[in-house]
């Protein structure tokens, strides 16, 4: 899956529930706040959301 900023939580993890054990690591609440978008979810938590971004491709499959 091709990450945008505007990709909410929810939809992260429903293209592959493996996702939320690297959203948890991260402190992204998929769940409650699954319709934030991860640019949001990541400026909320501090995190660079352009960096998760470049991150994504090595998540566990």
């Amino acid at each position: 899956m091709d990450l945008t900023g505007t990709t909410t939580l929810a939809g992260i993890v429903s293209s592959n529930p493996v996702f939320t054990y690297e959203l948890e690591r991260l402190g992204l609440d998929y769940c409650c706040g699954g319709q934030r978008s991860l640019e949001e979810a990541c400026r909320q938590q501090g995190l660079d959301a352009e960096a998760v971004m470049a991150e994504q491709g090595s998540w566990a499959w």
